[in-house]
């Protein structure tokens, strides 16, 4: 009897073994098929945000070469009062109405994205390119305030806009601005010291767009480098 009930242990011990190794096993798989299913999301993730940063990249790269176009117009200007230059060659005046869109979407299209990502390193990278794009998209709207709540009522109020020319379909010849008012104008301080203030916030918009782009492109190389290992 001893020997059959040391044998029975002995069995049921090594049922219960092979039972626990066999939950080990199975909870091994799991685990790794869990991990093989976070690494397919996360590639596929990844994936769709590299297309969203390149649309960022075209979308910073218009603000700064329309903030170019501007500051030149604005740099003009400070040659026509310097006598430097002629009316004539300033150029576009309408460009001092323009506002500037945020066509951005990388953030607003994935704003959980650094706790979707395993790697730390990712992880930081993708919260320095965001704190860029905020302050960028600050900066813009700071800029088009003075666009929007200034200039814009300063030259209707002034008469200085042709009016009628609002509706012309082609758009490299609205002419929304009448230049021989508007250069009669420009002799006064009111007009110079709007455009001084502009300057200053297009040119500070400018700086921010650069430094966002250096992020954008930090980014984009990593998660390629990334997704290759």
């Amino acid at each position: 009897m001893e020997n059959k009930t040391g044998k029975y242990l002995k069995y049921a011990v090594g049922e219960i073994i092979l039972v626990v190794i066999g939950i080990l096993i199975a909870l091994q798989i799991n685990n790794w098929n869990e991990t093989n299913k976070a690494k397919v999301n996360e590639r596929e993730l990844l994936t769709y945000v590299l297309e969203n940063i390149k649309t960022d990249s075209i979308s910073i790269d218009s603000i700064i070469s329309r903030s170019d176009r501007v500051l030149m117009v604005q740099q003009n200007l400070i040659k026509l009062s310097n006598g430097e230059l002629r009316s004539h060659e300033v150029g576009n005046l309408d460009l001092l109405r323009s506002s500037e869109p945020n066509q951005t979407v990388t953030k607003k299209n994935n704003p959980n994205l650094a706790n979707e990502v395993r790697s730390q390193d990712l992880k930081k990278i993708i919260l320095n390119y965001f704190l860029a794009l905020d302050w960028l998209e600050f900066t813009i709207e700071t800029n088009n305030e003075i666009i929007e709540t200034k200039i814009r009522p300063f030259l209707g109020e002034k008469k200085l806009l042709n009016y009628g020319n609002q509706l012309e379909t082609n758009l490299n010849r609205l002419n929304l601005i009448n230049s021989e008012m508007f250069y009669e104008e420009f002799q006064k301080e009111e007009l110079r010291q709007l455009l001084f203030e502009s300057g200053i916030k297009l040119r500070i918009m400018k700086l921010n767009a650069q430094r966002t782009m250096l992020k954008n492109i930090e980014l984009k190389n990593d998660i390629n480098n990334y997704l290759k290992t």
